[in-house]
């Protein structure tokens, strides 16, 4: 398998400009891998050289689940021969690390998706499937007279579930865009967020897969001056860490959908090209070391009642839907982290996280919840560890020794829409 399951990622979907002067500015911005099509042999070898990749599409028959009118009929439309032969026609070449074999599916069509994605793994064992699932906000299966469902169950668990039995991919990729527009927040599309994190990051840790997640540098508000700023970047992408996601992709590089894209439509950088030069780097630094971990439980510390960060995860506007409002608590704890809390007034999603290799060390991914608008102040995040032990903090691209107060004490400060990982072995 020439891509490393087990190494931090960061992609986009949509290159545009297919030419030598893009790879190079998608390999400055800290990009991995690209999602799109209609490469030339001399562009991959741009790619490899840069040690970067591509999800390839275009090569097997495409499907998007679109608003669920044709739910449960892919199997109708797309026979698994041409997956084979598709698969078979590409050129091997160490820049190709996947297929694309679809976005956002009804679950209706999971069991077909499970014999697609072992037919391109036996056709090509070097390579995987890559496919999307729907976000939370999907419309779902419910006793009236609508004739489409797109996730084709009656609640966002349930849909993971079956995605889970029927498809042997090891990982959970899905995309969430909480964000319409920089010029007012939407407090139910906050708590959607939040909602699909948990249930995602549940079904990862039953499952033992990774979690994969499409975030937005973009947004669909055309007007000048509203596009996405680098907190609400940092804000999606910490909080995703939070929950154990190790792989981010950000919609979109050039425009495929919605406004604000890194690039647009004649090939210029954006300002938001800017800000991804400096959010990815940061990411990159603090998903190095989070691969080593695995998340076992994220607690939402703070939140209280009444408040901004409270009304951004305690209601979904949709009617049934579960929020994570369940997992708010004063202070969290581990067996070696304790008392970690921040200041009344102040919110916080804390990742709770122990090493892959057994031998007893622990994380914590610390994101700011405060204000997903970036309008709040800093404050103070702590915590004690163990006397006698050293903890280190990753923040920004630094890595620094924490030096413990009395008591083991441990004080960092947290900046609006902040973040920063803390090791203890």
């Amino acid at each position: 398998m020439i891509f490393d399951f087990d190494k931090f990622h960061i992609g986009t979907y949509i290159m545009g400009p297919h030419t030598k002067e893009n790879v190079e500015w998608l390999h400055e911005a800290g990009i991995d891998f690209v999602i799109d099509g209609g490469f030339t042999e001399e562009l991959l070898d741009e790619f490899a050289k840069r040690g970067m990749g591509v999800f390839l599409n275009g090569v097997v028959p495409g499907w998007w689940g679109g608003d669920g009118e044709r739910a449960g009929q892919l199997k109708d439309i797309n026979k698994l021969e041409s997956y084979e032969l598709g698969v078979r026609s590409v050129k091997d070449h160490p820049a190709i690390w996947a297929i694309d074999v679809g976005d956002e599916p009804s679950a209706l069509d999971f069991e077909y998706y499970g014999k697609i994605t072992d037919t391109v793994h036996k056709a090509d064992p070097k390579r995987f499937a890559y496919l999307n699932l729907y976000p939370g906000y999907a419309s779902v299966i419910e006793k009236t007279q609508r004739s489409c469902f797109q996730l084709g169950t009656a609640t966002f668990k349930e849909y993971l579930e079956q995605y889970v039995k029927y498809v042997d991919l090891p990982y959970v990729c899905f995309d969430h865009y909480p964000y319409h527009s920089n010029r007012e927040l939407d407090p139910h599309c906050i708590s959607q967020f939040f909602a699909d994190l948990d249930n995602i990051s549940e079904i990862c840790r039953e499952s033992g897969r990774h979690f994969w997640i499409v975030i937005q540098v973009n947004n669909n508000d055309e007007a000048p001056q509203t596009a996405p700023t680098e907190s609400q970047l940092y804000a999606q992408a910490y909080t995703a860490l939070a929950y154990g996601a190790d792989l981010i992709s950000w919609a979109c590089w050039y425009p495929g959908w919605w406004s604000h894209n890194v690039l647009d439509r004649d090939g210029k950088k954006t300002e938001q090209y800017d800000k991804l030069c400096r959010v990815n780097p940061v990411l990159h630094a603090l998903g190095n070391e989070i691969v080593k971990y695995k998340n076992v439980r994220t607690d939402l510390v703070g939140f209280k009642k009444g408040s901004d960060a409270y009304a951004q995860i305690s209601d979904t506007g949709i009617k049934g839907r579960p929020t994570a409002a369940g997992k708010v608590v004063s202070s969290a704890e581990t067996k070696l982290f304790k008392g970690i809390v921040c200041p009344e007034g102040f919110s916080m999603t804390v990742g709770q996280m122990v090493s892959k290799s057994g031998d007893g060390s622990e994380a914590l991914m610390i994101a700011d919840s405060t204000d997903y608008g970036g309008r709040g102040s800093s404050y103070e995040v702590s915590f004690s560890i163990p006397k006698g032990k050293t903890a280190t903090l990753f923040k920004g691209t630094s890595k620094t020794v924490l030096k413990a107060g009395p008591n083991g004490l441990c004080k960092i400060p947290m900046e609006p829409c902040g973040g920063f990982l803390v090791t203890l072995p």
